[in-house]
């Protein structure tokens, strides 16, 4: 009778706990499915968010969509489609922590503008943009596995950033430098596939003007792969591959020979010999062999 009692005891708390995990697995689902929302142009997002639908923000003045402090923004492989006088999806400054990933981010002046500190951008495809498709000018930044290409200035851009990590990007067919570090230190560029940047179709679409009295004049003589600008310090750039970054594209009006940069240090002299650079060039490869090859400092050739 005893051994009856026990058996029915532990029959009925299997069954109390499974009627228990039906229940929480049954709030969890609801939960996970209300929180799948649309979005509209302009939205300011603070929390997890998954949004229902592509956003066409075509005709909208200001940025699509601003992350605030610790947001989480899932795409849901869905597009973000601007105009190319607006941010597709600023993380605002003095708020950091946000994180973006799992979709697309297409036709903006910037693709995705971080000016905070600590947040994440993973899987997101930033294409055709005006001027950078990812913009950094905060500290500890991460991206990864990003699909970044078709801007009219940098695919990638740290602005005065520090102790950013850029890794395993595809980075191409940008029209000045693929990846470029701007003022910034202690950054690191790791793993990345830069190639063909220095694009002159991309400077094309997006009407760089050749006058060297306008600012934005493009230098087609100027550009890399990865670029490090005077005054940035101690950057780590280290097993990315490269190919057919051009320095030099000419054209009717520009007549050049055609040459190969695809790393690139302003700190270090053409002849690869270092003077005031302290950043660390280690283990990147040259994977194109279709230009006359100039490099500073010199990569292995695949």
């Amino acid at each position: 009778m005893r051994s009856v009692y026990k058996a029915a005891r532990k029959n009925w708390i299997l069954r109390l706990y499974g009627s228990l995990l039906i229940g929480l697995f049954s709030i969890f689902i609801t939960a996970g499915l209300s929180l799948a929302e649309a979005v509209e142009c302009g939205d300011v997002i603070t929390t997890y968010t998954k949004p229902t639908n592509d956003l066409n923000c075509s005709n909208h003045d200001d940025t699509a969509l601003t992350l605030k402090e610790g947001s989480k923004l899932n795409l849901n492989g869905k597009k973000v489609i601007g105009n190319y006088d607006i941010n597709c999806i600023e993380i605002a400054k003095e708020n950091d922590g946000a994180k973006v990933w799992n979709g697309t981010v297409t036709q903006c002046d910037n693709g995705i503008r971080v000016r905070s500190n600590h947040n994440l951008i993973i899987s997101v495809e930033v294409r055709d943009c005006d001027s950078r498709c990812i913009r950094i000018d905060g500290d500890e930044n991460q991206l990864k596995n990003c699909l970044v290409s078709a801007s009219g200035r940098q695919g990638i851009k740290i602005n005065g950033g520090s102790y950013n990590k850029i890794f395993s990007n595809l980075v191409f067919d940008n029209c000045r430098d693929g990846i470029e570090i701007d003022a910034g230190n202690y950054n690191l560029v790791f793993y990345n596939h830069v190639e063909e940047n220095g694009n002159i179709e991309a400077c094309g679409k997006f009407g760089n003007p050749r006058d060297p009295e306008d600012d934005y004049y493009y230098k087609p003589w100027y550009y890399a792969g990865i670029d490090i600008l005077l005054d940035s310090f101690r950057n780590k750039v280290k097993h990315n591959r490269a190919g057919c970054n051009l320095g030099c594209v000419g054209s009717d009006d520009f007549p050049c020979t055609a040459h190969e940069r695809d790393f690139w240090d302003e700190n270090v002299d053409n002849s690869g010999n270092s003077y005031s650079s302290t950043n660390v060039w280690k283990d990147n490869r040259v994977v194109c062999k279709n230009a006359v090859p100039e490099y500073s400092p010199n990569p292995t050739i695949e």
